[in-house]
């Protein structure tokens, strides 16, 4: 058995990997899981294809498969699991610059301007 199809557990000749992404027009969102067709795998990934409605259109990404944080992910649970850490984080990481953001505001609106250098 290839690396491959034991990565990817596939069952049909061509091999996939799989990504969730949020998508928005005009406030209607919708999640999807998106499927990139494998081209080409190496020691440590594969190259696919990015998908005729990626950002990447007509080139080729990879995706290194013993990574802990994975671009796509051999199975579609993977990806369901990597898009809520992806999403955990961010809330996280969004959180704090809303805070930065909010003391900064109050401190320009209060005149507490610290003059520094220069």
């Amino acid at each position: 058995m290839s690396k491959r199809s034991k990565e990817c557990e596939c069952l049909e000749p061509k091999c996939y990997l799989y990504r969730y992404d949020l998508s928005e027009i005009d406030y209607d969102y919708h999640l999807n899981v998106y499927k990139y067709l494998i081209h080409s795998e190496t020691p440590c990934g594969v190259w696919i294809y990015s998908g005729e409605f990626a950002r990447w259109k007509g080139k080729l990404r990879f995706v290194n498969l013993s990574a802990k944080k994975r671009w796509a992910c051999p199975t579609i649970e993977e990806a369901k699991e990597s898009y809520i850490r992806r999403k955990q984080r961010q809330i996280v990481l969004l959180r704090s610059q809303l805070e930065n953001s909010k003391v900064g505001l109050e401190m320009i609106q209060n005149n507490l301007t610290c003059y520094s250098g220069g």
